[in-house]
């Protein structure tokens, strides 16, 4: 999966933009990397402002971050 990430959704919590997981054949979310509120990507496309609180745990929100950070610098030239 290409990370897309930062995404245009800003989270009203906030005011950051979300990031989608880069796990997207096995859970296509979205999150806020600072409060951690989230959905399921087609969900919060459809309802931006429907966002769930700690949708995703610390733990988890920390190794998806490096999972991102990761395909960032290896998709760099």
């Amino acid at each position: 999966m290409v990370a897309e990430s930062p995404l245009p959704i800003i989270c009203p919590n906030c005011r950051i933009a979300l990031v989608r997981s880069p796990r997207g054949d096995v859970e296509d979310i979205v999150f806020c990397p600072q409060c951690r509120a989230g959905g399921d990507y087609k969900d919060v496309l459809a309802d931006r402002a429907n966002l769930e609180s700690d949708f995703v745990s610390q733990q988890q929100a920390d190794e998806l971050l490096k999972e991102l950070e990761v395909l960032r610098v290896g998709s760099r030239p």
